[in-house]
């Protein structure tokens, strides 16, 4: 299940941006945006805003302020990946 997956990659890996996680999980971006707001909403993801201003060489300098955040997997996001088998 893609939500799974998706949960997966961003406990385990270091996604930086919706495309780095649609690379990664070979899906249209916008599918991506969909799934992860979902999961945001389910209560799985938590948003922090980073603020960030002091990436000057990062290759996401371009993105927009309002892009610039982070997901993380929320207490209740561990506890269901817990519950689960790992996703393939």
């Amino acid at each position: 299940m893609l939500l799974d997956k998706i949960l997966v990659a961003l406990k385990t890996g270091r996604i930086l941006s919706y495309e780095d996680l649609a690379r990664k999980l070979d899906v249209d971006k916008m599918l991506i945006k969909t799934a992860v707001g979902q999961l945001y909403n389910m209560g799985y993801l938590q948003r922090y805003n980073t603020g960030c201003n002091i990436c000057k060489g990062c290759s996401k300098k371009d993105m927009k302020k309002n892009e610039l955040h982070v997901w993380m997997v929320s207490k209740e996001g561990k506890a269901y990946l817990k519950s689960i088998k790992t996703p393939s």
